[in-house]
């Protein structure tokens, strides 16, 4: 369960390289003021305990202890595979892979064949959709595949990488088929 805690938040001066978090940046030092928003661990902590925030703007200590207990937000996965969160009214899965792997919620099985940050919706058509990203600019292609077991269909398809010379974007078509 969630529960209540301060984090630390800063405004300071700081110098450092674009590069190292966006590929298609310059290769220069820059100097400036950077909003840093963050909570420290123990990090002497052995007993493997996992963490989890939501942050939610302009909110007071007390709507957000009442948020936390009555939010449709639901943690479902936290380990260093896979984190996965639920959105309840929305009916929307969010999935952090951090290597391939598959994440099960339900019927739905959700695979990929690389690390890749995914956003799920399954309409009531039996149409899903999804949203794929790759936080880590590899620049490679990524292969997804959805199953429900409820349905004959099976979804696959491959996020292709295209690099505009400025942005890596990628686009999904799915083939939907029979099982």
């Amino acid at each position: 369960p969630l529960s209540y805690t301060k984090g630390v938040c800063e405004v300071k001066n700081v110098e450092g390289n674009w590069i190292s978090i966006d590929k298609t940046q310059k290769d220069s030092i820059v100097y400036g003021k950077v909003f840093t928003l963050y909570i420290k661990h123990n990090l002497s902590d052995t007993n493997n305990n996992s963490y989890a925030y939501i942050i939610k703007p302009l909110t007071t200590p007390e709507e957000m202890q009442s948020y936390i207990t009555t939010a449709n937000i639901e943690i479902i996965q936290n380990t260093p595979e896979c984190q996965a969160v639920r959105h309840k009214s929305l009916d929307i899965l969010e999935c952090i892979f951090y290597k391939a792997g598959e994440y099960t919620l339900g019927t739905v099985t959700i695979s990929v064949d690389k690390p890749c940050a995914i956003l799920f919706k399954h309409h009531p058509d039996g149409n899903p959709e999804l949203h794929v990203s790759d936080p880590g600019q590899n620049g490679e292609d990524i292969t997804v595949e959805i199953t429900d077991k409820c349905t004959p269909k099976r979804y696959y398809g491959k996020i292709e990488y295209k690099f505009d010379g400025y942005y890596g974007l990628y686009s999904m078509n799915f083939l939907n088929g029979n099982v």
